[in-house]
């Protein structure tokens, strides 16, 4: 079980998503693991999902948007890509 990851604490699935959504690609990061009651530290190196690949973060996204109370949320499964194929606007951060 992974129980930190880049010196945050991981209570839940999400809580990792959150963590390594927010590293850039290319950085090393400490993760600890937990197996069989001994603690373990793995030392990875970030990388990126593949091209087509399915946007998690996006729908983590929406439903975190959902839970604060918003009814039109949508969540493109192919992320960015999918969203301009749709034809849909983009928006600068």
């Amino acid at each position: 079980m992974i129980v930190r990851f880049d010196g945050k604490t991981i209570l839940q699935p999400a809580d990792l998503q959150r963590a390594a959504s927010d590293t850039p690609p290319g950085k090393t990061v400490d993760v600890g693991i937990l197996r069989a009651g001994a603690h373990t530290t793995l030392h990875l190196t970030v990388g990126t999902a593949p091209a087509g690949a399915e946007c998690w973060e996006s729908y983590n996204a929406a439903l975190r948007a959902l839970r604060l109370g918003y009814r039109e949320v949508y969540w493109y499964r192919g992320g960015v890509a999918s969203w301009q194929a749709a034809g849909l606007p983009l928006y600068p951060p």
